[in-house]
């Protein structure tokens, strides 16, 4: 008998997958990763090289903001 494996979630998100889950346009998410509004990194070198986003760390963003927006401040 085999065992049939489920697609692991993905760790990493490109900047489509991570516009996807903060409900946003994929040119914010770059623009936030350039100012360090989200947490992200460059996946190679120049100017044009695709950011990364690790899932867990834009999910913890996702959250303190929501606490912060819940408790009237600016996130």
């Amino acid at each position: 008998m085999t065992e049939t494996s489920t697609p692991k979630e993905k760790k990493l998100l490109n900047v489509t997958e991570a516009a996807e889950l903060y409900g946003v346009d994929p040119e914010t998410i770059r623009r936030w990763a350039r100012t360090a509004t989200i947490p992200g990194f460059k996946v190679g070198k120049g100017r044009n090289a695709p950011y990364r986003f690790r899932r867990t760390a834009l999910e913890a963003d996702m959250t303190r903001r929501e606490k912060a927006m819940a408790a009237g401040r600016v996130a």
